[in-house]
């Protein structure tokens, strides 16, 4: 016996994903995680420039006085270890070690916020509005057809007009 209230699981259309990207795409019962592994070459890299800079980093920050200095560049080489997330489950979407203006961010927005997320061809960025929140306009990938692919994805699983 077929329950009326269960309904078909959409459909991800993985023939438009560009080919050779390195993206783990999962579906989830209720949504999917794509996630970008991290690039392991460029996380060394900008610990090895962080560990020859660190004597003039220091000496930048006990002249600017400013903790957040010390903080930061710290937390950038930890998110080049850790991989980029974007999950659509039942209750969030989460965007987890996004670049946002320089800095590694998590945003998370309620999914039943959510009113509009589309790929702005202008901008090249990836624009998502949620009820209450602020507008988030990133651009996780330089590859435009990702960022398309992803919003067209996103926006059929959250069934967005």
């Amino acid at each position: 016996m077929s329950d009326s209230t269960d309904q078909p699981q959409p459909t991800l259309e993985y023939a438009a994903l560009p080919p050779g990207i390195g993206l783990i795409i999962e579906p989830l019962p209720d949504g999917i995680r794509i996630t970008r592994p991290p690039n392991r070459t460029v996380a060394t890299l900008l610990l090895v420039l962080l560990l020859i800079l660190s004597p003039l980093a220091l000496l930048l920050i006990f002249i600017t006085a400013d903790p957040e200095a010390f903080r930061l560049p710290i937390r950038v080489v930890r998110s080049a270890f850790k991989p980029m997330i974007i999950e659509l489950t039942a209750t969030t979407l989460s965007l987890l070690n996004v670049d946002l203006n320089g800095r590694p961010s998590d945003l998370i927005r309620p999914r039943k916020d959510l009113y509009d997320l589309r790929f702005i061809e202008h901008s090249g960025n990836l624009f998502i509005r949620a009820h209450g929140h602020e507008i988030i306009d990133i651009r996780p990938f330089h590859d435009p057809r990702i960022l398309r692919w992803i919003a067209d994805t996103l926006r059929q699983i959250l069934d967005l007009k």
